[in-house]
Parts: structure tokens; sequence; C-alpha cells
């Protein structure tokens, strides 16, 4: 455990927290690595390599 880090949980406690866990912060939600979504993103780039196969392009480009 780095130094950094018992000095962390020493304020947190000193300031009456019971836990070391983070506080809620905005920004993504965790929810977005699903299972739907995983398998959908398959499906995506797999379409992808059909129509790029299919044109003779790039992947990147068919994602144009």
């Amino acid at each position: 455990m780095s130094r950094a880090n018992v000095c962390r949980w020493y304020a947190r406690f000193r300031d009456a927290r019971e836990d070391v866990k983070d506080d809620a912060r905005s920004g993504r939600p965790l929810t977005a690595r699903t299972d739907k979504n995983v398998e959908s993103v398959r499906c995506l780039r797999t379409t992808l390599q059909v129509i790029a196969d299919r044109l003779n392009i790039g992947k990147e480009t068919a994602r144009l």
C-alpha cells in the first residue's frame, strides 16, 4: 500500500468518514458495458468487415 493512500485514508477517517470508497462522480455511467452492448459492437464490427470486403476498402474507411 502506498504512503499516499495511507495519508488519504487517514484524512478521511479523521473527518469522521467510515469507509474508504470514492465519492460518486459525474460522467459516463458504469453500465455502458453490458452484454447487450458488447454483442451489438461485435455485430457492428462484423458488418463493417463485410462491407469493407465487398467494396474492397479498409474497415476504417467503411466506418465513415
